[in-house]
């Protein structure tokens, strides 16, 4: 694990809750924590990992949400298995385009 300081992990994580709220209300919620993990991480941390790690994170929230509001109201299991298998498909594809990109291009 690369060496933060406390004060960079507890920054890190108040910007993962209010990611996390932004992304549970009206979506988008990387568009802040990914920014945060590229300028908070180790300047050595290969960017991929912050990727990754957004990702991550993402997962963790959208799982939630997606539960939370399930319970409140009906869902069209047949539409979001569609929706769900195109977006497979293209976060699938656009993890494969990333992987292949330089670092470089990926820390701008």
């Amino acid at each position: 694990m690369p060496d933060i300081s406390l004060t960079m992990i507890v920054l890190l994580c108040l910007a993962a809750l209010a990611a996390g709220w932004i992304d549970a209300v009206v979506g988008g919620g990387g568009l802040l924590l990914l920014p945060v993990l590229l300028l908070g991480l180790p300047s050595h941390t290969p960017a991929a990992h912050a990727l990754g790690t957004n990702k991550a994170v993402a997962i963790v929230g959208t799982t939630g949400a997606a539960v939370t509001y399930a319970r409140k109201a009906p869902v069209d299991v047949r539409t979001a298995v569609r929706i769900g298998l195109a977006a497979l498909a293209g976060s699938s594809a656009g993890a494969f385009f990333a992987a292949g990109m330089s670092t470089d291009v990926l820390s701008r």
